[in-house]
């Protein structure tokens, strides 16, 4: 799970105020005491519900934040050219699957492939010109929209629900790709 992703679920939790409070004690009472569905822990029901509105929550959110091309147009935006094993190391994904990306990207002439002085089979990942105008207009989008769902909400509560998720994320262990 890249960061992106991450902040996906931490806005699931503060979008949704109190309809998210009430689905997720809703949820709790449902996985802590029907038969047939686990024995979950009232954390373990809690924890199912949340899961539950970050998935809701992606959704609804799925053209505002990157996914995909946005987060690598996102992380070649940030500085000097990249090879696909940096960008994938860095996103905890599969080389294969931003190889395939970059491919998209340069066939759309977003991005370049640049020789890599240190490494001569693995060339360097660079914006072009359309891809950094791209890169922009879809940074903008995406500030307009999140700032407009966090309006009103204590950003103390933001970041502790990124501390939760962040240890939720440490126990669940390194991600899929990573396990590959």
């Amino acid at each position: 799970m890249d960061i992106q992703n991450r902040y996906d679920i931490i806005l699931s939790i503060l979008l949704l105020g109190n309809s998210a409070t009430q689905q997720g004690d809703r949820m709790e009472k449902i996985y802590s005491t029907s038969p047939g569905k686990g024995r979950y822990t009232p954390s373990g029901a809690a924890l199912h519900g949340l899961l539950g509105l970050a998935a809701r929550l992606e959704g609804e959110l799925a053209e505002a934040v990157p996914r995909g091309a946005g987060t690598l147009l996102d992380q070649l935006a940030g500085g000097l050219p990249r090879t696909v094993a940096e960008l994938a190391r860095d996103r905890h994904v599969s080389r294969q699957g931003v190889q395939r990306l970059a491919n998209d990207l340069g066939r759309q002439g977003l991005v370049e492939r640049l020789p890599n002085p240190r490494h001569r089979r693995a060339p360097l990942l660079a914006l072009t010109e359309r891809g950094l105008n791209r890169h922009r207009a879809r940074s903008t989008g995406e500030a307009e929209r999140l700032n407009a769902l966090a309006r009103g909400l204590d950003p103390s509560e933001i970041r502790a629900a990124a501390r939760v998720l962040g240890q939720l994320l440490e126990r669940a262990g390194p991600p899929a790709a990573a396990r590959r």
